[in-house]
């Protein structure tokens, strides 16, 4: 099984949640990604071209949802870091407002959601309704953490809902 992990805005492909999640799956893979949502999906688009698990980090999380939804048969499973559903305190293009309001997961993929309680970037509430309005809701786990939108204090849980999905994916064969 193929794991790719998709930064967030700003962030760093090899970042410290790359950093985590690469110590238990040496094999994790990520991508260099620019700030502008089509750019990064036109490249998650040329890059994954077989059934993977997505780790998104924030815009890294939308860009998953965004792959996701137009290509369910190449994503296995997601894991979602404080995805962006609502945004605070940034100004979004049209493109990008449109987006965040027609997001979904698709309800044939099996989705890890990690939300921060303390999120000023991204809306806790917005995020939690997305989860828990899906189709198909036994195929969704989320998980809240008292921290703030980096994450940067929750390495237990990150580790702890990424053990989770390994467990998951082989129980499933």
């Amino acid at each position: 099984m193929r794991f790719v992990y998709l930064h967030g805005m700003n962030g760093e492909a090899t970042g410290i949640k790359y950093q985590w999640l690469r110590s238990c799956c040496p094999t994790l893979e990520t991508l260099y990604l620019s700030n502008d949502i089509d750019e990064r999906l036109a490249l998650v688009e040329t890059t994954i071209q077989e059934p993977v698990c997505l780790i998104g980090s924030s815009l890294g999380s939308l860009t998953a949802m965004m792959f996701a939804n137009a290509y369910p048969h190449y994503v296995c499973a997601m894991l979602l870091c404080v995805p962006p559903v609502e945004i605070y305190n940034y100004a979004l293009t049209e493109r990008e407002k449109q987006t965040l309001q027609e997001i979904s997961i698709p309800d044939s993929i099996r989705s890890y959601i990690i939300v921060a309680k303390y999120d000023g970037v991204c809306g806790y509430v917005a995020t939690q309704k997305l989860a828990l309005e899906r189709a198909n809701p036994q195929k969704t786990s989320l998980y809240t953490t008292p921290d703030i939108h980096n994450l940067h204090n929750s390495k237990a849980i990150l580790m702890q809902v990424f053990n989770q999905l390994l467990v998951d994916l082989q129980s499933k064969g």
